[in-house]
């Protein structure tokens, strides 16, 4: 035990007395998450073109009332402001608002038709007020925006109402009702990338910091001469695999650091004892992918380049970044034969941000089938990988 915890110091500061190393192994994961969070961190948030309108029809609009069914056609045309929906109950369309389906909803009581024709057949009388209510989210400012533009649409028509009838006179209530937005989660874009880069760290260590340092400890005859020194190869290994779960546990505590006091992901998410179970596991099972690696190629120059290429396979076709799943078939199967596809799923699904219909039991199944692919590769090649033949 000794001779291990002296060689994973020795290991360790090897690692972090390199500045490649360090750099892509802990700083790069921080800077990548940085930039997409600031490039696309408002993907879900920014404002729509089209405004979505929900319309509740409480009767058929006849004889006059049929100008409130011409200005919602004139709205919701081409070029119009709102994008237009009938429901049949109040308490689906306030649903759908509450949920964020709908950025405002219009009520058309019963009584419409007939308060608008009175007004303008019989100019002399003073006919009950049409009641439109109008409902909105107040803490969401697309809604708040759809009520004002559809509050003022109707305020023109008011105004073209009272030139002829009695001007004292405003037919057209409009009444706001704001209403409590859905406790239900949105779309974040800063928790569901935490995951890919999370993975994209890992991959970072695997492919690169420990390909890198075996196949230089191979090429140099470190390996051979730790053969013929008081120590196992097994001992060797368990404090070279036990370095580089330090090395992958300093990039994601940095991250972690970053996404909670400054991005503020909440800390019930990526604390969850499933979450960071399944990190440990995507951190094993992609430490041993690299190793099958490093057991296959044999030159430094080989495994870099390899590891660069499976890098960018694993991380973008792994739908680290972003989702994958409607790809064409011909680049779909690559998809799903990765690793990184299931572990990127089983992360996101412990955040809420399952993104695929695969079942959760592929999500663990695949992973552990490469698991153990790439330690029995390694096993068979483990003379090759130390330098013994």
């Amino acid at each position: 035990m000794k001779k291990i915890v002296i060689m994973i110091k020795a290991f360790l500061k090897d690692n972090l007395r390199s500045f490649e190393t360090t750099f892509w192994s802990i700083i790069f994961p921080l800077i990548l998450y940085f930039i997409l969070v600031s490039v696309f961190g408002n993907i879900a948030t920014s404002s729509s073109i089209e405004l979505k309108l929900g319309v509740i029809q409480q009767e058929e609009l006849k004889a006059f009332g049929k100008i409130l069914e011409e200005i919602l056609k004139e709205i919701s045309s081409e070029g119009g402001p709102f994008v237009l929906k009938y429901y049949e109950s109040i308490e689906s369309a306030q649903k759908d608002l509450a949920t964020g389906k709908q950025d405002v909803i219009l009520l058309i009581p019963k009584g419409t038709s007939a308060g608008l024709s009175g007004t303008l057949l019989f100019k002399k009388y003073k006919i009950n007020n049409v009641l439109l209510k109008i409902y909105y989210v107040d803490e969401r400012q697309t809604s708040n925006i759809a009520a004002k533009i559809l509050e003022q649409i109707f305020d023109e028509v008011n105004i073209e109402i009272k030139k002829r009838s009695d001007k004292d006179f405003k037919d057209l209530e409009i009444v706001s009702i704001p209403i409590a937005r859905h406790k239900k989660a949105t779309f974040n874009y800063k928790e569901y990338i935490f995951p890919g880069i999370v993975l994209m760290a890992i991959l970072s260590v695997s492919l690169f910091t420990q390909n890198i340092g075996l196949a230089y400890n191979r090429e140099k005859g470190i390996n051979k001469r730790l053969y013929t020194a008081p120590v196992k190869p097994i001992q060797y290994f368990s404090a070279f695999i036990t370095t580089m779960l330090i090395m992958i546990s300093i990039s994601i505590a940095l991250l972690y650091v970053l996404a909670i006091n400054v991005y503020k992901v909440e800390t019930v998410k990526v604390l969850d004892p499933k979450f960071m179970l399944f990190t440990l596991f995507s951190a094993i099972t992609l430490l041993s992918f690299g190793m099958m690696l490093i057991s296959i190629f044999k030159k430094t120059s080989t495994v870099v380049v390899i590891g660069q290429i499976m890098n960018q396979i694993m991380m973008f076709l792994g739908g680290l970044y972003f989702p994958i799943f409607d790809v064409p078939w011909a680049i779909r199967w690559i998809v799903y034969l990765l690793p990184t596809t299931y572990l990127g799923e089983l992360l996101r699904g412990c955040m809420g941000y399952r993104v695929s219909t695969i079942p959760f039991e592929y999500l663990i199944l695949v992973p552990s089938i490469w698991l153990i692919i790439s330690i029995a590769i390694f096993s068979f090649n483990f003379k090759k990988v130390m330098g013994y033949e």
